[in-house]
């Protein structure tokens, strides 16, 4: 069917990258001619952001520290 006018279309996407760049969701869309009206990060690796308010934070737990610690020894391993 026909819509009214001035009703809008919107779309959810989901994009996993395994590494983000500054923006590079917002560029990819844009270049493509896709607004974004909203963009939310849902996690980082593992950690999720689940149960947190906006703008709210957290402690990471005792493994989660540890992955990220792991992680990071190992790139900085592959840079040296």
């Amino acid at each position: 069917g026909s819509r009214p006018s001035g009703d809008t279309v919107q779309t959810r996407l989901e994009i996993v990258l395994r590494e983000g760049r500054n923006r590079q969701v917002r560029k990819m869309c844009e270049s493509i001619g896709h607004p974004i009206v909203a963009l939310r990060r849902t996690r980082i690796g593992p950690i999720t952001i689940k149960g947190l308010k906006p703008g709210g934070l957290r402690d990471l737990t005792p493994a989660e520290f540890r992955m990220l610690n792991s992680e990071f020894r190992k790139r900085s391993s592959r840079t040296q």
